[in-house]
Order: structure tokens, then C-alpha cells, then sequence
């Protein structure tokens, strides 16, 4: 959020190791005491079929908040493909965030919805990021999340993920479970452990 009457802006250019280039402006601006704009330009190659196509984005959003909700919309058009219309809710409840994320797409297309034989036309997902408290083991931080996408063939991918971490005495344990179901074959579950010291 950007305080009313604030603005600020921020310009960015990179090239990548092939000399690719990309190009980032930012403005935000501070509308009121809780609503705020921010307009983006992005410049960056996207491969396709093996050509290099330079596509160039053009996002403006809303951002506000009311007491422990915290909400934004953003409309995106890109030059080389379509548009996508994005949505972002978000609360908390003492140590615990609930958060709803929905995107329309439209022929859209990005390095997070790159070209395929599926394409993407609606992806939600809610996520709950809690913990369990501290008692004769540490403190336990639980994320709960379920994403549905829905391709424009008219197939859709639901997933369902629950991760679990901690971290005691230098050594950080995480496990994390993903169940996938895909239209017209068999679901799937996947577990991943990891152990690493902090």
C-alpha cells in the first residue's frame, strides 16, 4: 500500500546470460488512506516453437484494505497475446492468514502461462497458513492450500497441497503431501520430506 498522496516509481533493465533483455517501470500511487494504484510496463522474449518473440505487458491495479481485509485487482493486456483480469483477497485471524486467488485468462500469455496444447483460461486457489503452538516440540507453521485450473478444452487439474515445517536446535524439517486430479485420469499423491540446517 502506498499512503495517500505518496508516489513512487521504479524503472529496471537486465540482460540474461543469452543477452536477452528485459525492461520494468513501476508507478504506485496513493489514491487515499486505504485504496492505491500501481500501473506497470514489463518488456520481456518469450520462446515459442523456437522463435523469440518480444512481448510487451501493461498492467494497472487496485489495491485496498478495510479493518483485516486486504484486497487488489490488476488488468493486464499483453501486445503479443491476450489479457488477463486478476483477483487477490486476503485476511488474517490472530496468527492465521486466509488468502483467495483467481485469474481470468483471455489468449494470455507469460513466463507463468507459457504456450501449450492446454491452455489455461481460469486458475483459483485458496491458501490457509497457520501453526500449531509451542508445546514439548517446537512451534509447527501449517500451510493448507486447493487450486483448480480449468484449460480451454474444458479439462480441469485440481490440487490439494498441506505442508508442515520446523525448526529446532539448528535443523529444519519440512514435509509437504500434493494430490492431483486431472480430468480423465487417475489422481495422483506425491510426498516430499526435506532436512536442512539453518
Amino acid at each position: 500500500m502506498t499512503r495517500k498522496g505518496e508516489q513512487y516509481y521504479r524503472l529496471s533493465t537486465i540482460r540474461d546470460g543469452s543477452g536477452r533483455g528485459r525492461g520494468t517501470l513501476q508507478y504506485d500511487y496513493g489514491l487515499s488512506q486505504n485504496l492505491s494504484a500501481t500501473v506497470n510496463l514489463v518488456s520481456l522474449p518469450l520462446e515459442q516453437d523456437g522463435v523469440l518473440m518480444q512481448h510487451n505487458y501493461m498492467a494497472g491495479g487496485l489495491t485496498g484494505y478495510w479493518n483485516a481485509l486486504l484486497a487488489s485487482v490488476t488488468m493486464i493486456d499483453d501486445s503479443e497475446s491476450g489479457s488477463a483480469l486478476a483477483f487477490d483477497l486476503q485476511t488474517r485471524f490472530g496468527s492465521t492468514t486466509l488468502g483467495f486467488k483467481h485469474i481470468q485468462l483471455n489468449g494470455f500469455e507469460s513466463e507463468e502461462y507459457q504456450p501449450s496444447t492446454q491452455q489455461v483460461s481460469h486458475s483459483s486457489q485458496i491458501q490457509l497458513n497457520t501453526a500449531i503452538p509451542q508445546t514439548w516440540l517446537p512451534r509447527i507453521p501449517v500451510t493448507l492450500s486447493y487450486q483448480r485450473e480449468e484449460y480451454e478444452n474444458g479439462d480441469e487439474l485440481e490440487q490439494i497441497m498441506n505442508m508442515l515445517s520446523m525448526s529446532a536446535r539448528g535443523v529444519a524439517v519440512t514435509n509437504e503431501v500434493t494430490h492431483q486430479q486431472l480430468t480423465g485420469q487417475q489422481a495422483t499423491a506425491n510426498g516430499n520430506s526435506g532436512l536442512a540446517a539453518v
